[in-house]
């Protein structure tokens, strides 16, 4: 019933009802939990903040429009930081009856905007009872926990732009930088200037790879749920892939050789 009270007043509630999570105070630790993405990897909190790593939590819903305008910039955000492998691990979790794996594979089809989109989890993957157990009283809710397993933001609000996420960790002690895709801090980078044309493709897409490439070099694709769609070896000068077989959408592709060297792009697929 919660979720249709939303539905019917959302335009007047949400922007104007003070968010917050009700099942937390200021201050607690929160309970451990694990829950699986629509892309099936397993997400353990306490695995996650034991790495050092701050965690942002976004509480939504499918049919949410705020919810809908908000995540762009949380995806922005997370490939900004490094796609969960640097200072901040991002979730969005749905508790919604409706939100099984394809309706939130929808929801981050249609709304998650052109960057790498982080794990999202609905009830096929555990998203009720962590719902539940935070208890928000409106959506979207976005809440902050350190890695010290406390909660130290029960209301990120309001979202203007990727800086909101990063001013709530700062505020909360926390220091968190940039850093590229998946991959090594940026300024360990040598290929930097990689690109992928034509873009958007529709069959094919050609790169061009300097000599400083290393004698191994793999290429992965992924598709904007981080999910590996294909891989293939890369040479040093141009190289040619079909992707005529992969769905419309936002892709990233990464670049790793035996020396060390490191690139990534984004392309989309028509």
């Amino acid at each position: 019933m919660k979720k249709l009270i939303l539905i019917v007043f959302l335009s007047i509630t949400v922007y104007t009802a003070q968010a917050q999570i009700q099942g937390y105070s200021l201050d607690e630790v929160v309970e451990n939990f694990e829950v699986v993405s629509t892309a099936g990897d397993t997400i353990n909190l306490y695995d996650v903040t034991a790495s050092g790593q701050w965690v942002i939590l976004d509480f939504f819903f499918v049919d949410c429009p705020p919810c809908q305008g908000t995540t762009p910039i949380f995806n922005e955000f997370y490939e900004k930081f490094g796609c969960n492998t640097g200072d901040i691990f991002t979730v969005s979790i749905s508790g919604n009856p409706s939100d099984n794996n394809d309706y939130v594979q929808f929801f981050e089809d249609t709304y998650g905007g052109d960057f790498a989109h982080g794990p999202a989890v609905g009830i096929d993957g555990g998203g009720t009872d962590v719902d539940n157990r935070f208890s928000p009283s409106y959506y979207p809710t976005f809440a902050l926990i350190s890695p010290d397993n406390k909660i130290l933001n029960i209301d990120i609000w309001p979202i203007s732009d990727y800086n909101t996420f990063v001013n709530a960790v700062t505020t909360a002690g926390g220091e968190i930088n940039e850093k590229a895709c998946g991959l090594t801090d940026v300024e360990d980078f040598t290929i930097l200037e990689l690109q992928v044309f034509p873009n958007p493709a529709t069959e094919m897409i050609n790169l061009t790879l300097n000599d400083q490439l290393g004698t191994k070099a793999i290429a992965e694709i992924y598709n904007s749920v981080g999910q590996k769609v294909s891989s293939f070896n890369a040479q040093v000068g141009q190289n040619s892939v079909d992707v005529s077989n992969l769905p419309s959408g936002m892709y990233h592709l990464k670049i790793a050789d035996d020396t060390g060297l490191k690139a990534t792009a984004k392309f989309s697929v028509q």
